[in-house]
């Protein structure tokens, strides 16, 4: 008995708090109402609800009939038996009837003695069971309610407008009892410290989110009756200020010491109300500007033929009584709000651009834009970006184009022979029909439906019917703007609409897994399918059908489709709230039969991507790092003004740059070895700035050419197509660095026979002329400066396997085929191209086996090679001498284009006859072996004149000693020993040194002209001279 007692006190106590608020209308008595039962709410969230008694009644008549009596009218007449019966009954087994009803009584309830009845009920409630098992249920129930539902398409115009008036009246009553219920602290859990934090952000979100979807501003009476009711609570007495602009305190204003609102919150809800007057103020001016255009509209219609239709009279006074209402509700709520009144435009000027009640998105204060945006880059809203949201939510208002007397009559009908008589005017609907296939953006789409509206007859639906139908199969781009075009005509034509679904429905049910449908049409249904329901243009039940019969088959073809589906329409889904729901249960299925099933990889990972697609991994953002000003002005140099600003000044700013920051020196490099990032002509400018920069920064450069090359290397093993732009920048620069003097010949022409010889580790595929492009790129940038000896014997040799690969290959597109004829005509004009390929491979099998020794060598002996002179390869370097590898390569190329063959020939008469006069009696390995005895030679000659040249020559530069290279690299081959042995006669063009090793000892020629032979004959002058004087003596 103690236990109903003290419920019993519990009772009495909300009695006696309640009679101020309903006895009395005064401020006074409903604050300390609201105290009292904020006390009395918050201790049941700190302490819990007090224990329950046993002796309570748990009958099902009684239980059910007081649940039956709270959902009736006239609550506060009621209220003392309600809670009489309340005291005594046990409805913890009643909670999952009670809570769904109770909502249902706080709208049936719209007076003020009703509502604070209501309150007090909910109260008492939350006292008896506590909030985690009976308030909390009720909040997510009521919340529910309270979430803007999606329009039905299948509704008229008429009846949609009754329908949002119905529930802007019952929104309008919840909200009013949800702020109630805030105040006195029902919305918990509850801080002792913010006693109401938790209740007005829950209340704060529901509010934002009923205004952001009123587009047409339906809710304004909501609005205007929170702030009758609660704007001395909810907002901080201002002066009058412009809304949307900071404001200051009123001097006149005496706040309460001990306000239930903070003043932080008291400004959110400022910001929101205000952003929503702004909108309606934008609303009015459009309505207003629109409603001054019908008038004189209607005026000129009167001078016309003295007369003004009735429907279009009719409509007018309708759209002016709207407006005035809208206006009266503007001007209360800038009262309420102590903001400027509305100003309406000139009716002259010209209307101001249509904008949705989007806060956070069209708002102005910059609170809001930035929750939106982070909405939408946290996937949390249904569209990816803001363009795709006004795509599709920001339709034309066909009544603002169109006389309402043609979409009327549209709607009814009108005589089919009469229509069919009017040839005139199906030839205009047919040129607009084939219009459909050119939309390309919004502003197309929308003057097409104005167009269509003209003609809409019902004989004329059919074939607009039937050519949104027939849609291309490679045309995937038509179906978002056909879907906008039905979304656009659905509320004046919703027949036509629903002739589309069902059309599309029913293919899609003939497509099944086991069909012969090929995939495009398959796919070009589904997708069509999506966008419909994006527009909100499909029934829920058809589209979660297609997700149930796509998931019970769950084949290869299922599995493509439902993927196609999800990736259309499922964030769409997924993201509203009367669909998450559902299209939740349908992504959890997908997921556990993609576990199940042992499916191929690129089926799983379309399911992956499409499931992502909807729900957004919780993925850390990267933080992009913020270049400092000088880093700025340096990426703006390279990237903007490469080539806008003199050399001198260019190298002066990039000199000036501070070098030992590393931050900066990571940027230069990563600058320098992207090419892809200046002008196509700064290139040239990027190498000779590098060159420039040698002197000074030389470990810098040698990294840079290091990168380059290797980054070229690197290409070779991939086929990443995407990069192509960067593959050819990068080969460009290579050929300017060669230009430059910064790369040897061998770079240039080692990178060249990579491209050309196929390696097992770089790929090359059988009709894949990348590489032929990237040759054509290196030879057109830096192929002249290989005219001269020795290097034009080696571009030959190159120009010969360059062929032979083109041969191997299918017949290069039109594009390739003239880069290689312009590319060939600029290095060697006189030459005929691609002759037969047993020509070719013959002067290859003379090629290789030079082009694998030179592979082999040091890098000294490379560059020897490079300065000294080439010989003319001969017949003897025949087939044994290349390798097995390389001879299998060449050999299973040329099976590859047989076809290819013709008559010419690349060489000319007399080249043939050249090569064709070799002597046949040398042994191969002895001309291999000649040819190293020379190249060892002239490496030593070249080293010994290194070694005694003066210190003024050898610190003397780079220059004077490629000078002595050109030297040693023109100077004659000194002829061979005679096989006997027998000694010759001197020649006087050489000098000959004796060279000790561990094998034999070895006579070396060196040319007479050269340092090493001079200083040594004026040596031997001087010995001479001595031994001349000793015999005098």
């Amino acid at each position: 008995m103690s236990t109903d007692v003290s419920g019993s006190n519990v009772k009495e106590d909300e009695r006696a708090s309640s009679r101020p608020a309903t006895d009395s209308g005064t401020s006074e008595n409903r604050e300390k109402w609201r105290a009292d039962l904020r006390d009395l709410n918050v201790r049941v969230w700190l302490e819990g609800p007090p224990p329950s008694s046993a002796s309570l009644d748990s009958s099902l008549r009684r239980n059910s009939a007081f649940i039956k009596r709270l959902r009736q009218p006239n609550l506060s007449e009621s209220k003392e038996q309600l809670l009489q019966e309340l005291s005594n009954l046990n409805l913890r087994k009643y909670l999952d009837e009670l809570v769904p009803s109770l909502p249902e009584m706080l709208w049936r309830n719209t007076s003020v003695k009703d509502r604070y009845a209501a309150v007090e009920i909910l109260s008492a409630l939350h006292v008896k069971f506590g909030g985690d098992e009976f308030t909390k249920s009720l909040l997510d129930t009521l919340a529910q309610e309270l979430v803007p539902s999606a329009p039905i398409p299948e509704t008229s115009a008429e009846q949609a407008q009754k329908e949002e008036t119905t529930r802007a009246a019952r929104y309008r009553a919840l909200v009013r009892v949800a702020t109630e219920l805030v105040l006195v602290g029902y919305v918990g859990p509850v801080d002792e410290k913010d006693v109401l934090g938790y209740g007005l952000e829950w209340l704060f979100g529901i509010l934002r989110g009923l205004l952001a979807q009123d587009r047409d501003h339906l809710y304004v009476s909501l609005v205007q009756g929170i702030l009758r009711s609660f704007g001395s609570i909810l907002l901080a007495s201002v002066p009058e200020h412009e809304a949307g602009q900071p404001w200051g305190t009123a001097q006149d204003s005496d706040p309460a010491p001990k306000a239930p609102v903070s003043e932080e919150w008291q400004t959110k809800f400022r910001r929101l109300f205000e952003t929503y007057y702004m909108t309606l103020t934008r609303h009015v001016s459009r309505l207003h500007a629109s409603l001054q255009k019908q008038a004189q509209r209607n005026r000129d219609a009167y001078i016309r033929h003295g007369e003004v239709f009735e429907d279009r009279q009719a409509t007018f006074e309708r759209q002016a009584k709207d407006t005035k209402t809208l206006m009266e509700s503007a001007q209360a709520i800038a009262t309420m709000l102590h903001v400027h009144g509305l100003h309406l435009a000139d009716p002259e000027s010209e209307p101001m651009p249509k904008q949705g009640v989007l806060l956070g998105a069209k708002s102005t204060l910059a609170e809001m834009s930035a929750r939106t945006e982070q909405e939408l880059a946290s996937g949390r809203s249904p569209w990816e970006d803001e363009e795709t949201r006004n795509f599709y939510t920001d339709l034309c208002d066909l009544h603002v184009h169109v006389p309402p007397s043609l979409l009327a009559g549209g709607a009814q009908g009108d005589d089919v022979k009469k229509l069919s008589a009017e040839t005139e005017e199906w030839s205009s609907l047919a040129s607009l029909l084939d219009r459909l296939p050119l939309l390309g953006n919004r502003a197309m789409v929308d003057e097409l439906a104005i167009e269509l509206a003209f003609y809409m007859k019902p004989t004329a639906r059919k074939r607009l019917v039937e050519r949104l139908l027939s849609v291309p199969k490679q045309r995937w781009d038509l179906l978002p703007y056909y879907a906008r075009l039905l979304a656009t005509l659905h509320p004046h034509m919703p027949t036509l609409v629903e002739l589309v679904v069902e059309q599309v429905d029913q293919r899609l049910r003939r497509m099944g897994p086991r069909s012969k449908v090929d995939a495009q049409t398959r796919g070009q249904c589904i997708v069509y399918l999506g966008e419909l329901t994006k527009f909100g243009l499909v029934p829920e039940h058809i589209v979660f059908h297609t997700f149930s019969r796509l998931l019970s088959d769950f084949g290869r073809v299922s599995v493509e489709m439902l993927a196609l589906l999800v990736e259309t329409c499922g964030r769409y889904l997924y993201r509203m709230p009367a669909t998450h729901a559902p299209m939740h249960s349908v992504l959890d299925q997908m997921r556990r039969k993609r576990a199940a099933h042992h499916l191929e990889e690129h089926l799983c990972l379309l399911l992956d991507n499409a499931y992502f697609e909807c729900v957004p991994p919780d993925v850390p953002v990267v933080a992009q790092r913020t270049l400092s000003v000088k880093e700025q002005f340096t990426v703006h140099l390279f990237e903007q003004r490469l080539t806008d600003i003199k050399r001198d000044r260019l190298y002066q700013l990039v000199r000036a740059l501070d070098w030992r920051d590393k931050s900066m020196e990571r940027l230069l490099f990563e600058l320098f070895t992207s090419p892809w990032r200046v002008r196509y002509d700064g290139v040239r400018v990027l190498a000779d700035l590098l060159r420039d920069l040698q002197a000074w920064h030389a470990p810098f450069v040698v990294r840079v050419l290091d990168r380059v090359v290797e980054e070229i290397d690197m290409d070779l093993g991939q086929t990443d197509y995407m990069a192509g732009q960067q593959r050819v920048a990068r080969v460009r620069y290579l050929g300017e660095l060669f230009n430059g003097q910064l790369l040897p010949p061998e770079a240039v022409l080692d990178q060249l026979w990579r491209w050309v010889v196929r390696r097992v580790h770089r790929p090359d595929r059988y009709d894949d002329f990348t590489r032929v492009r990237l040759v054509c790129t290196l030879l057109q940038t830096c192929g002249e400066s290989f005219h001269a000896n020795p290097l034009r014997k080696r571009m030959d040799d190159f120009l010969v396997a360059f062929q032979y690969y083109m041969l191997t290959k299918p017949a290069p597109p039109v594009d390739v085929a003239f880069h290689v004829e312009q590319t060939l005509d600029a290095l060697r004009p006189r030459r005929q191209r691609f002759p037969k390929k047993e020509v070719l491979l013959q002067r290859l099998n003379k090629i290789l086996p030079l082009f694998y020794q030179r592979d082999l060598t040091s890098i000294v002996a490379g560059l020897v090679k490079t300065s000294g002179t080439e010989r003319e390869p001969t017949n003897d370097e025949s087939d044994s001498d290349i390798p097995s590898n390389v001879r299998d390569e060449w050999a299973s190329s040329s099976d590859e284009s047989d076809s290819q063959d013709d008559d010419d020939s690349l060489y000319d008469s007399q080249d043939e006859s050249d090569t064709s006069d070799v002597e046949d009696d040398v042994d191969p390995e002895a001309a291999l072996d000649e040819q190293a005895d020379e190249e060892l030679e002239r490496e030593l000659a070249l080293l010994m004149a290194e070694a005694h040249a003066a210190p003024g020559w050898r610190h003397g530069g780079s220059a004077t000693l490629e000078r002595t290279r050109q030297v040693l690299s023109g100077a004659p081959v000194p002829p061979a020993a005679p096989a006997s042995g027998t000694p010759t006669e001197a020649s006087p063009d050489f000098m000959t040194f004796s060279l000790l090793s561990r094998k034999a000892t070895q006579e070396i020629h060196v040319p007479a002209a050269a340092s090493i032979s001079v200083r040594a004959r004026q040596q031997q002058e001087q010995e001479a001279a001595e031994r001349q004087q000793l015999k005098a003596s």
